[in-house]
């Protein structure tokens, strides 16, 4: 996902904003595990925040692919103080609450709440699900045209839990 007609500086930092503002207040300068085997650039972007790589056994952030499995110990670690990132539809998401609908949107112009002004343009159109997310959760980004939730998070506990309805592309942004 490439940004378009958005001012320099906003174009490699758009992403790591969004993460950065949701996860701040719990994990500050914490450290964080990419679970799965592709951890795309999500190292790029936590560590841009001054978060650090870290195993799983001892990380404070933890990053789930798309597609991953549900457990219950993960409530469990996101009200001990974890935060989570989900990664589109997976079983895990939906255990939280984040659940793909059949039908899709055609995503290319995003609304942030920290800046709804800001033209956030992606190079190129994404066919993503709608999703339902929690009524407790907060939207972060949302499409447009049909106010699909695109990123979105709540406070679970003393952690987090942080949803993005795509991977933040291979660069982070």
């Amino acid at each position: 996902m490439r940004l378009r007609n958005t001012p320099a500086g906003a174009r490699t930092q758009v992403a790591a904003f969004a993460f950065t503002i949701a996860l701040a207040p719990f994990c500050a300068g914490g450290t964080f595990a990419v679970l799965g085997p592709q951890a795309g650039s999500w190292p790029s972007i936590l560590s841009s925040a001054g978060h650090f790589s870290a195993p799983a056994s001892s990380a404070d952030i933890f990053v789930a692919p798309q597609g991953a499995p549900a457990s219950p110990e993960w409530k469990s670690k996101v009200e001990k103080g974890a935060a989570l990132i989900l990664e589109g539809a997976s079983p895990l998401a939906a255990s939280f609450g984040y659940r793909a609908r059949p039908e899709t949107v055609s995503v290319v112009r995003l609304i942030d709440i920290h800046n709804p002004t800001l033209p956030i343009i992606w190079e190129k159109a994404i066919e993503l699900p709608r999703y339902d997310v929690p009524a407790g959760a907060r939207i972060f980004a949302k499409d447009r045209w049909t106010s699909a939730p695109l990123i979105a998070g709540e406070r679970a506990g003393s952690g987090a839990v942080l949803w993005v309805a795509a991977a933040p592309g291979e660069n982070g942004y």
